[in-house]
């Protein structure tokens, strides 16, 4: 699915693609902003070497600063078949599933619904039934 992005009213860019992607995420879309950035090779090449070659994840970050977005979209990775029918067995024999994912947490909320692994009552009765990552280990 892509969106028509338009900016609307005093909405900034940001805010448009943040709401598109949350929308995204609560129909259990994975979402991709494709973008990009203008210059040359040795443009590229003194950054690298002012950031130590780029050997760790935040020596890469300059790299994200001053982009121009092309296009946001959103990708349904649809449940196998099985699945919702191996939850309700592991529910009935007593077993409580947990999902762990590295996605947004919007779209793991998600697609832990559409699975069967939570439903709208048990999200709604504790902040510790869907989680980021950061608050478990917290």
């Amino acid at each position: 699915m892509s969106a028509g992005i338009e900016q609307s009213g005093s909405c900034t860019h940001r805010e448009v693609y943040e709401r598109t992607i949350k929308k995204f995420a609560d129909q259990a879309y994975r979402t991709l902003l494709i973008t990009y950035k203008d210059m040359s090779l040795a443009e590229f090449n003194q950054i690298k070497a002012q950031h130590h070659n780029f050997e760790k994840d935040a020596d890469r970050f300059v790299l994200e600063d001053d982009l121009t977005a092309i296009g946001l979209f959103g990708l349904q990775d649809p449940l196998r078949p099985t699945i919702v029918d191996s939850i309700k067995k592991c529910n009935h024999a007593g077993i409580q599933v947990i999902m762990c994912t590295g996605d947004n947490i919007d779209t793991a909320i998600a697609i832990s619904k559409n699975a069967g692994i939570v439903t709208n009552e048990q999200i709604n009765e504790s902040e510790f039934t869907c989680m980021t990552g950061k608050v478990f280990r917290e």
